[in-house]
């Protein structure tokens, strides 16, 4: 009876601990934000809509430019300030150098209800910054793939 007992208590612990990774992964799947992008160009409104999706998740390089079109976003470089020396930064980005003695209780000041677009060089550390600001139940927190690699290739830095 107590072994009975046991093998379905392990086996509850592990369907839990198997839907908890499923659902994990789901939330690093690419996302698309709900934008509108509104521009004048030569006297002409040229609008742009980006479809929506969920909350926080990873966004492609299009979606962030979008997001950052559209305003009311925060952009957060996760670089050291040599990286950024190097290549540049989003404009209006916020510099949080993740390999800063004081990142934790700088990470911490950030506006939590003002959707959040994290990167990095490449990703990894713009995985791990989304997944801090999630523990810390920020809204609408986003990782763009890519990092800078990809932007500095297509869009405008300063």
């Amino acid at each position: 009876m107590i072994s009975r007992i046991l093998t379905l208590t392990f086996c509850s612990l592990l369907f839990i601990n198997c839907t908890n990774q499923s659902s994990t992964s789901e939330a690093k799947e690419e996302v698309s934000v709900d934008v509108q992008v509104n521009k004048t160009v030569d006297g002409e409104t040229n609008n742009t809509q980006v479809t929506a999706g969920p909350a926080s998740g990873i966004i492609s390089l299009e979606v962030a430019k979008g997001m950052l079109d559209a305003g009311n976003v925060q952009f957060v470089d996760l670089r050291t300030p040599e990286e950024i020396a190097e290549t540049g930064k989003i404009p209006g980005a916020i510099e949080l150098n993740m390999r800063d003695g004081q990142f934790k209780n700088n990470f911490q000041r950030l506006d939590g209800r003002t959707p959040i677009v994290f990167y990095c060089k490449a990703g990894g550390r713009s995985a791990r910054a989304m997944g801090m600001a999630e523990d810390l139940q920020f809204s609408r927190v986003y990782d763009m793939t890519d990092g800078m690699d990809g932007w500095s290739k297509k869009y405008e830095t300063n």
